[in-house]
């Protein structure tokens, strides 16, 4: 009996509950027009639109409204006029290819009183400066260099004297090393006779141009025609070894090297006035490699 009257006490519970849902359903479902009709109107007065306007009321309200132009016309004159006196912006400053990529060893060359007085004491004395002058354009021209640049280097090196020897063991005009004139095809002992000093410096100086030429990718161009930046770099190669040509630091030595042969390169002293007969020998002019800074000018 028990168990029964748990039962029925379930079952009653359970029709409770559902007639009291649907009730409740019902109810919702009567007042939901209502209070959307309610929403509605509560939005309506919030933004202060109308809730019924037909065609002639809706143009009316537009032709009332102020069109674009006359609220342009509003705005205030100062305040779209642009500032009397901007501020002025510095010029943006482009960097060139030959200040980034291949930057000058001596920018400028500027001549010290021991460089003036080494041109002025050689510069009196032509029996001795162009006393080489047909072997250096005869080599130069064979080897397609410029015969006022090796003078140049001749006149830096040993100041046309033959028998120069350096503390490092270079040996001549161009004091080459023995190893480097045996790698030219000049054997060691044959370093103090001119014309092989300068056969085997002549060759080397053309060397070095060709390995920058490769290295540079400066094809269809005459050692000539050369740039700056790689004529300063075959001379501070020339003094301190090949692998100055891709360097963009050098030595203070060897700086000052080639600020003395740049020197020497664009002074009268290195003129040619010994010109053998030759086809077509390429001399460069003084007046085309002045020194910017009017030195022996």
């Amino acid at each position: 009996m028990y168990v029964l009257r748990c039962v029925i006490r379930l079952v009653l519970a359970g029709i409770l509950s559902l007639s009291h849902t649907f009730a409740l359903s019902q109810a919702h479902a009567e007042t939901a027009p209502q209070r959307e009709a309610a929403s509605r109107s509560g939005l309506l007065a919030f933004s202060g639109a109308r809730p019924a306007l037909n065609a002639p009321q809706l143009n009316q309200m537009f032709d009332k409204a102020p069109p674009r132009a006359r609220l342009r016309r509003q705005i205030p004159a100062a305040a779209v006029r642009a500032p009397e006196n901007p501020p002025k912006r510095k010029p943006i400053k482009l960097r060139t290819l030959k200040n980034t990529r291949h930057p000058l060893i001596v920018p400028s060359p500027k001549a010290t009183g021991a460089y003036r007085r080494t041109f002025r004491i050689l510069g009196r004395r032509h029996d001795i400066t162009d006393r080489y002058d047909d072997l250096i354009v005869r080599y130069s021209h064979k080897f397609k260099i410029d015969p006022r640049l090796l003078k140049a280097i001749m006149a830096a090196e040993s100041e046309f004297n033959r028998y120069a020897v350096s503390p490092a063991g270079a040996v001549g005009l161009l004091q080459l090393m023995p190893r480097t004139a045996e790698e030219m095809g000049v054997p060691r002992n044959r370093l103090t006779d001119p014309e092989s000093n300068i056969r085997a410096g002549a060759k080397y100086i053309a060397h070095l141009f060709q390995r920058a030429w490769r290295a540079y990718k400066l094809k269809g161009l005459r050692y000539h025609d050369a740039p700056t930046w790689v004529v300063q770099r075959v001379i501070a190669a020339y003094n301190a070894g090949p692998r100055f040509l891709y360097r963009h630091r050098w030595y203070r030595q060897t700086r000052s090297y080639v600020r003395k042969v740049l020197l020497f390169y664009q002074s009268r002293l290195t003129n040619i006035r010994r010109v053998p007969a030759l086809e077509n020998p390429v001399i460069p002019a003084f007046h085309m490699i002045r020194s910017s800074s009017g030195f022996y000018n």
